[in-house]
Formats: structure tokens, C-alpha cells, sequence
């Protein structure tokens, strides 16, 4: 199975936030939109980065008060790992792991943002693959 397989199965749409947007705009979105991430985007395109919970959390310990006041640049992960359509679910889960992240960002052949998985969605998919065929071992063998 691909990343392709999750985007179909979930779709594309991707929230974003620009770079000069706050962090209580940001927790605004979050919240209203039910995340724990978003990716970072001036034009909805180009991958800038990507901010998440964590890095709010982090600014807070860093920034205190004043934190729903600092703009989304400066507490975004800039070195942001994604992977493409093609690569299989195997290797976006590795990735993951590998780099203690939950989300990832898919882009496409000019390196513009494709879509984003998150290890929920890709195990949803993987045990959804198994608890499937398990349900149709479980059919043929009540048929016998």
C-alpha cells in the first residue's frame, strides 16, 4: 500500500497558516478545526513549514506570556520531512518514527504540498486492511 491510498481514502485538503500569522490565531484554528497540527504556507502551495501542539507547548516554556503574540515563524519546524504520493505506507510510518513526529507532509514533484498523513491515518488504513480480511476469513469459514 502507498500514501496515495490514504489521501484517496481521507482526501487532500490541507490546512494551512501563514508565516505571519500568530500563535493565537493559530490556537484559534487548532481548535476550531479540531487539529493538532497545520502546515505552513503563505500561498497554500509552498511548503514553508509546519507548527503542532508540541511546538506551542515548547513556546510557551521559551516565550511565556506573551506567546499568542508571537507569529507562527518563529516556532515552526522549518526542516520539515515529507515523503511523496508514491512512497509506500511502510516507509511514511518509518519516517515517523525514525524522527518522533506524527504528521507528514506529502508534496509532490515540484516539492509543493500534496496532501498530509498522520500515523493515525496510516495505521487506521493498515488495520483496516487486516480487520478486512480477517472479516472475510471469518465470512467463508461460517459459509463452511
Amino acid at each position: 500500500m502507498r500514501v496515495a491510498d490514504i489521501l484517496e481514502a481521507k482526501g487532500t485538503r490541507v490546512s494551512t497558516i501563514r508565516r505571519d500569522e500568530t500563535i493565537g490565531e493559530l490556537s484559534k484554528r487548532l481548535e476550531d478545526e479540531r487539529m493538532g497540527v497545520m502546515v505552513v504556507s503563505d500561498d497554500g502551495k509552498t511548503l514553508h513549514g509546519i507548527i503542532s501542539e508540541r511546538d506551542i507547548a515548547y513556546g510557551l516554556n521559551k516565550r511565556r506570556g506573551a506567546l499568542h503574540l508571537v507569529k507562527v515563524s518563529l516556532l515552526m519546524t522549518k526542516d520539515v520531512i515529507t515523503c511523496t504520493r508514491e512512497a509506500s505506507i511502510e516507509t511514511a510510518l518509518q519516517l515517523m518514527s525514525d524522527n518522533k513526529i506524527r504528521h507528514i507532509v506529502v508534496v509532490n514533484q515540484d516539492n509543493n504540498i500534496d496532501g498530509v498523513i498522520s500515523i493515525r491515518d496510516a495505521m487506521e488504513i493498515r488495520f483496516g486492511k487486516v480487520l478486512n480480511r480477517a472479516s472475510a476469513l471469518k465470512r467463508a469459514s461460517a459459509v463452511h
